[in-house]
């Protein structure tokens, strides 16, 4: 291994960048990484994506290091089967701004985790057919739960929907606070993500589905992002450098934490301009060709 690279930490966005549709790491990738794994390289990934469907993503691939999930906001070490990093919303930032993402007639779907470290994904109704797609593909492949609650479910101290005022809290009885994620069409959910970006405490990523026209608004603690998640990670391995792969809005903080920054070349135009460099598309195996080529590992 070429000695620059000998104390690096390799860090791959998933979706659109070492997969494409399909929510499969390609046979080739994961063939690379595994021979990455067998000569001592550092790898691992940094997605908006939860447990239950990056469990699954990853099965080709070796998991020996932490693996950051939901934009940052948590470390999961597959070795130690849990979580070694969270970062919680606090009540009240919730509350608001569901109420706010409500009143801009959009339905988020809700991420709480309980005590056992199980995370509850929750909805009060599905308001558009992205919405609709996003809940049946992970169902269909990933047998994710989503759970169906009424407003009165969601809040604590409302004995009806029109009870709702801004002081209500979210209800703890269905968990942690950490996590919206609100799908929806580019000019609802960017004014959304606007008035949420008014509240203290939370950090608001908004950017374009890869996969087809609807936008994503995520939104969580002001504490966590892939930044945060990178550097928390570089201290974990004792690494010394970053190399950090991405191709969407969410990933620029975690090109802001590495040391080199690499966007695949189809990225939007800020996502390129954020990078060191380009790599090709995840068809073209564009990750781990670059981990081999800055490596000296023959693939």
């Amino acid at each position: 291994m070429k000695e620059d690279y000998k104390n690096a930490l390799f860090v791959s966005d998933l979706d659109g960048t070492l997969f494409g549709g399909g929510a499969k790491i390609p046979d080739v990738a994961a063939e690379h990484l595994r021979i990455f794994a067998k000569a001592g390289v550092s790898a691992t990934f940094a997605t908006a994506r939860t447990l239950c469907t990056v469990g699954k993503i990853l099965d080709p691939v070796p998991r020996y290091l932490p693996v950051a999930l939901m934009n940052g906001v948590l470390l999961y070490s597959f070795p130690e089967n849990r979580y070694v990093s969270v970062r919680e919303l606090s009540v009240s930032t919730f509350s608001e701004a569901a109420r706010l993402i409500n009143d801009a007639g959009l339905s988020p779907f809700y991420y709480f985790l309980d005590g056992n470290g199980k995370l509850h994904t929750c909805y009060e109704r599905i308001s558009c057919a992205a919405m609709e797609n996003f809940m049946r593909e992970r169902r269909e492949k990933f047998g994710k739960p989503f759970d169906k609650i009424t407003r009165e479910q969601l809040y604590a101290s409302a004995d009806r929907a029109a009870d709702l005022h801004e002081k209500e809290a979210v209800n703890l009885a269905l968990g942690t606070p950490v996590y919206f994620c609100v799908i929806g069409e580019k000019e609802a959910v960017k004014s959304a993500a606007a008035l949420c970006r008014s509240l203290k405490g939370i950090r608001v990523e908004c950017y374009g589905d890869p996969y087809s026209d609807a936008w994503y608004l995520e939104a969580f603690s002001a504490l966590a992002s892939k930044k945060s998640a990178v550097e928390e990670l570089k201290r974990l391995t004792g690494s010394e450098r970053v190399v950090a792969f991405g191709d969407n809005f969410n990933d620029i903080p975690m090109f802001e934490a590495a040391d080199e920054a690499y966007a695949v070349r189809t990225a939007p135009r800020e996502v390129v301009s954020a990078a060191n460099g380009t790599i090709d598309p995840p068809e073209e195996y564009g990750v781990t060709r670059k981990i081999g080529e800055l490596t000296g590992i023959s693939l």
